[in-house]
């Protein structure tokens, strides 16, 4: 028994150290050479990389970043003599790179790929490239040099896992296939079909992002990200800038007879949008006035003009119509209803702001808010009048609800729109 046992463990043991590494896996049948002075002699590879943590870094003397990232990889292979191991991988010019090597006494293996074998081995799209290997030969990382600082290497000796930015290989057939998922901006702007009707919604998306700042140590930093997807759906042009501009109302709006037709309710006139944006990229309101610019040859410009305003000067919370929202984490949302004799909005988590655009649109006049009251309000009103309520009257109506408004002359901001480049 005790003999059957001895047999396996040595079965186990043996199978055990057969086991082919990845690393040897895909070096297996490459003759690789050194550079040695002037000339090229066998390398074995395999033999140079075992029980060591490996860097491969594919170079060539006229890429500038390569050069750049050299006195980095020999720092890191004068701290870990013995446990690392960095060989260098060109194919470009022997000569050159003979030359660049007697001149500096970097203490690295120099291969000289004269076929590319290992660069099909190990594709890549562009220089430099650097291949991190652990000590069981598994392949950890494909990044770049500048990345991989003394506590990598430190924590690749005692473990298996690191953390560095991973390098893509570029794949022009891919970019059309990830515009929706990878994109920083989309900007899909279609005609509205038939049937469509008005439709808004807006969602965020939180991703965990990498931001690469150059090639050197730390140059990396974890932030998050956050993506603002809108989709419109039944809007017509000046509908579309007036979401861009944070739901300014369309009284807000100047422009010629000719651009009438940016208001028109014409099937023809009204589209469809899906609209997103990174915040690392820009501000979602912003760029979306530019794409709009852009795909519709207009122009929009603020512009300053003496008119009468109402000043939203206070709202009292009455805990019936208007009530203080103290759920920090509740979502804006809005029902309303504007008809000529009725004023009628169901409204969550409102600023003050929002509120003197929800009146703007019932008063036909700009609503400006004061004050720095940064209070959220949930809205529960119904306002019914007749056709001859003036706007006095209005006033009178809003201030029984505990929404105090005074009218007053002064310059207002508005939003001029014009054919580009006129």
């Amino acid at each position: 028994m005790k003999k059957t046992t001895i047999i396996l463990l040595l079965a186990v043991c043996q199978f055990a150290f057969s086991q082919t590494t990845q690393i040897e896996a895909k070096l297996k049948g490459i003759q690789a050479k050194s550079i040695q002075g002037e000339k090229l002699v066998d390398y074995d590879m395999i033999k140079h990389i075992k029980n060591k943590v490996v860097i491969l870094e594919f170079w060539e003397t006229w890429c500038g970043p390569c050069i750049m990232g050299m006195p980095h990889l020999k720092q890191l292979k004068d701290k870990f003599p013995n446990d690392l191991q960095v060989i260098c991988i060109s194919s470009d010019d022997m000569k050159k790179a003979s030359s660049y090597i007697s001149e500096h006494s970097y203490p690295f293996d120099y291969v000289f790929d004269a076929k590319k074998q290992l660069s099909v081995v190990f594709p890549h799209s562009g220089i430099p490239h650097t291949i991190v290997i652990d000590k069981k030969g598994n392949i950890k990382a494909e990044t770049f040099p500048g990345y991989l600082t003394e506590e990598i290497i430190k924590t690749l000796i005692s473990t298996d896992s690191i953390d560095v930015p991973a390098k893509n290989n570029f794949d022009p057939t891919k970019l059309e296939s990830n515009k929706t998922e990878q994109s920083l901006l989309l900007f899909d702007l279609k005609n509205t079909e038939l049937g469509d009707q008005h439709y808004t919604s807006l969602s965020t998306r939180v991703n965990n992002r990498r931001i690469v700042t150059g090639y050197t140590a730390n140059a990396f930093k974890d932030t998050i990200e956050t993506i603002l997807q809108s989709n419109l759906a039944g809007k017509n042009i000046l509908e579309l800038y007036s979401y861009a501009y944070n739901d300014l109302s369309e009284l807000r709006f100047i422009f010629l007879k000719e651009l009438n037709y940016i208001k028109s309710p014409s099937p023809n006139n009204m589209y469809k949008l899906n609209y997103s944006i990174s915040n690392l990229f820009g501000d979602f309101h912003t760029v979306m006035v530019r794409q709009l610019n852009a795909a519709f040859c207009l122009e929009t410009e603020k512009v300053q003009i003496d008119t009468t305003v109402l000043i939203l000067k206070k709202i009292e919370p009455n805990n019936r119509s208007i009530t203080i929202e103290n759920n920090p984490n509740r979502g804006k949302s809005q029902e309303s209803s504007m008809l000529i004799q009725s004023f009628d909005a169901k409204c969550t988590f409102f600023s003050l702001s929002d509120i003197a655009h929800l009146i703007e649109s019932k008063t036909h006049l700009p609503v400006e808010s004061v004050g720095t009251d940064t209070k959220k309000y949930n809205l529960d009103i119904s306002i019914k009048a007749d056709f001859k309520t003036s706007l006095e009257d209005w006033l009178s109506l809003f201030e029984k609800e505990g929404i105090y408004l005074v009218k007053e002359k002064k310059k207002a901001e508005f939003i001029r729109i014009k054919k580009a480049g006129l």
